[in-house]
């Protein structure tokens, strides 16, 4: 299972994973994008006239996504441009390997690609489907990478948030 997750417009490029998707050697795959918004309808169209609608599933927006991203082999991110990617973050703290467009530019100054995430060039249908298909065949390289990203997004979850709080207060007292 590949999945996408965002608002269905189009900032995040859904029209992008579709075509990737619709090229891959895999057939037996299955892709699920999660999100409302106003592309909706034209995404369906698009799936319908690649002949996808066996394979491609739009999925209104769920508030509990880590559900749908533990169920997942991968994680794409097709944006052509992003603040802070916090379902990126949300997927690396799950270990669920991420393939980023190289336009989310965030992702890449807290991950290392090819060893904590998977990066394509923006833009390039061919590319994005050689790499899912790659990534398909390598679960072993999937693995490993996941297992990077955790470590390195580690910091972001709250526990960690929060000691670190706790350090920056104390340091503070001593400062005074």
């Amino acid at each position: 299972k590949i999945i996408g997750i965002g608002r269905l417009d189009p900032q995040k490029n859904f029209q992008e994973l579709i075509f990737a998707f619709s090229k891959i050697r895999e057939t037996n795959s299955s892709l699920y994008i999660l999100g409302n918004g106003p592309e909706k309808v034209f995404l369906e169209k698009l799936i319908k006239k690649l002949d996808l609608t066996e394979r491609v599933f739009l999925i209104s927006f769920k508030k509990n996504l880590d559900n749908w991203l533990n169920k997942s082999d991968i994680h794409i991110m097709t944006s052509l441009y992003e603040g802070s990617p916090n379902v990126l973050w949300e997927a690396s703290f799950l270990s669920i390997p991420s393939l980023v467009s190289s336009n989310i530019k965030a992702a890449f100054e807290v991950l290392k690609p090819n060893e904590e995430i998977f990066k394509y060039r923006a833009g390039d249908i061919y590319d994005l489907a050689s790499k899912i298909d790659f990534l398909l065949e390598n679960k072993s390289i999937l693995k490993k990478v996941s297992l990077n990203a955790k470590k390195s997004v580690d910091f972001l979850s709250e526990d960690s948030i929060f000691d670190t709080w706790i350090q920056i207060l104390k340091l503070e007292k001593y400062l005074q």
